[in-house]
């Protein structure tokens, strides 16, 4: 299985003073949310995916990549 761009997290490991969160669109992800719970309720868990393709790698592209430890990450070098 393959899963592009593995979305927001709930947490924000940047904090509160940096430049991103503080410009940025305030935006609410909550746990149940993220990818991990959401591809679970659908039956499927981290280790059925194979492959994850990042776009690009801003935080409400690439938070969800904890739930794939085991899969290859691809994106490219221009990311």
């Amino acid at each position: 299985m393959i899963v592009v761009d593995t979305g927001d997290a709930a947490g924000n490991p940047l904090g509160p003073s940096h430049p991103y969160v503080m410009l940025e669109v305030h935006r609410r992800t909550a746990p149940e949310e993220e990818i991990g719970p959401q591809l679970g309720a659908l039956g499927i868990q981290p280790a059925d995916v194979r492959w994850g393709v990042q776009t690009h790698l801003h935080i409400d592209h690439d938070g969800g990549l904890k739930y794939f430890p085991e899969a290859e990450i691809l994106v490219s070098a221009g990311a």
